[in-house]
């Protein structure tokens, strides 16, 4: 049985999470533990809470969309591919740009 905290909700490890990731993106453990590195073993020693990828493995996963904010903290993200894009376009313009969006929004409100 797996522990729970004090509202009673189980909690669930960083090898949890990282087989689930793993399946939602439909790897096997080989193809999987290949993105980043790892041999087959590490992967499943990985999912078994053996020990842990260190954080420049998993940062080498979000390229193939793996959300490491939900591996490593349990936080999935709640953003839409909508806001998503648009927070990308609104980090490539310029400071000043920023500034205009950001006053029009508000003119708006």
């Amino acid at each position: 049985m797996l522990p729970v905290n004090a509202k009673g909700e189980y909690f669930v490890t960083i090898g949890e999470r990282l087989k689930e990731e793993r399946k939602r993106l439909g790897y096997n453990q080989t193809d999987f533990a290949a993105l980043y590195g790892v041999s087959k073993k590490s992967q499943i020693e990985y999912e078994k809470d053996a020990f842990s990828p260190t954080a420049k493995q998993l940062a080498a996963l979000v390229p193939y969309g793996v959300d490491i904010l939900y591996v490593v903290t349990g936080r999935k993200d709640e953003f839409t591919k909508d806001e998503l894009e648009l927070v990308g376009l609104f980090r490539s313009v310029t400071l000043e740009e920023k500034i205009l969006i950001v006053q029009k929004v508000k003119e708006r409100i």
